[in-house]
C-alpha cells in the first residue's frame, strides 16, 4: 500500500491542530483517533474546570448576595478580585494542557512525516 502524501499528513494535523487551538483541548487528538489520549485531556480540562468551580465558590457565602443590580456587580468585582491568585493558577493549568496537547500533535505530526509508526 503507497504511503500517504505528506500534504495529506499535514492537512490532517493542521485541522487537530485548529480543533485543539479554537474549540478544546484533546479534540485534535480524538479526530486523529487517538482516543487514549484524547481522553486523558479531556478529563484533566474536566477535573480542572470542576475544582476551579469548587474553589470558585467555597468563598461565596449565600446571605451575603446582595438583592439589587449594582450592589450584585460589586459584589462580583469583590469575589473576583478576591479570587485572583486561583484564577491566574487556573488560567496557567489550561494553558499547560492547551500548550500539551498542541506540542503532542506537533510532535505526531513530525513523526508521521518522517515515516515512523503511529
Amino acid at each position: 500500500m503507497d504511503k500517504p502524501n505528506k500534504f495529506f499528513i499535514v492537512l490532517r494535523y493542521a485541522g487537530a491542530l485548529f480543533l485543539t487551538f479554537f474549540v478544546i483541548p484533546g479534540l485534535g487528538h480524538l479526530l486523529l483517533a487517538k482516543f487514549k489520549k484524547a481522553f486523558i485531556i479531556f478529563g484533566v480540562l474536566l477535573l480542572v474546570i470542576i475544582l476551579s468551580s469548587i474553589f470558585m465558590t467555597m468563598s461565596i457565602d449565600v446571605n451575603d448576595i446582595p438583592k439589587d443590580y449594582v450592589a450584585m456587580r460589586q459584589y462580583a468585582v469583590q469575589i473576583l478580585s478576591g479570587n485572583s491568585m486561583n484564577i491566574t493558577f487556573i488560567y496557567l493549568l489550561m494553558a499547560a494542557l492547551w500548550s500539551y496537547s498542541a506540542a503532542d500533535l506537533i510532535f505526531m505530526m513530525i513523526k508521521d512525516l518522517k515515516g515512523g509508526k503511529k
